[in-house]
């Protein structure tokens, strides 16, 4: 009998790499716009497939919403976490804020999946507590930082700092997918933000 080795047969897709390519999917198209018919073709992977990595539809949504989460993070680090000062570090994070509904469609899924919140599940809901609360704590030890170093107003509680920069992502991907223009959009964030500034700095 002759042994015969199957040559040429295409890599099976990790489960990372499946979320990653999900993530682009929702983030372009969004969770409500596409179908789970509709994401299975366009990741070009059967059902059972989804099954036996995520669980469901909604194991998956929770790995994509956990990888999204993650990326946001490490880039708002990158900007937080460096030596310029923190009006640099804010012009910079505006920037940060003002491209993601410009790259892409449908924004922040964060955002997306708090729009949904009823139909996700209990673990997806949890995560997006978890995440949010990740980013809020980000911005306060940031604050905070900045409060100490005399670049930020004394008086401003770091957690109301931290709550009202999370809510220009908000701001900038409903003013931008309404047609703004990023100069109205930058202009409006910056008067937002004059309140977190210290008049000596």
């Amino acid at each position: 009998m002759i042994n015969r080795k199957i040559r040429g047969r295409p890599r099976k897709a990790t489960r990372e790499d499946l979320s990653f390519r999900a993530m682009e999917i929702y983030r372009h198209q969004g969770f409500s716009r596409v179908s789970f018919n509709e994401i299975c073709r366009q990741l070009d992977i059967a059902k059972p497939s989804i099954y036996r990595n995520f669980g469901s539809e909604e194991g998956l949504i929770t790995s994509t919403l956990e990888l999204h989460g993650l990326d946001i993070l490490e880039k708002l680090n990158n900007i937080i976490q460096t030596d310029e000062n923190f009006l640099d570090q804010l012009e910079k994070l505006q920037d940060f804020f003002i491209n993601i509904p410009l790259a892409y469609n449908q924004g922040c899924l964060i955002l997306q999946a708090r729009r949904i919140q009823g139909d996700l599940s209990n673990e997806a809901v949890e995560l997006l507590i978890s995440i949010e609360q990740k980013f809020v704590k980000t911005l306060e030890l940031w604050i905070k930082s900045a409060i100490r170093l005399k670049e930020v107003n004394k008086n401003l509680k770091p957690r109301i700092g931290a709550h009202l920069i999370l809510s220009l992502i908000g701001f900038c991907q409903t003013a931008i997918s309404g047609g703004k223009s990023t100069n109205d959009v930058r202009e409006v964030m910056s008067l937002s933000l004059l309140s977190l500034t210290s008049p000596q700095a």
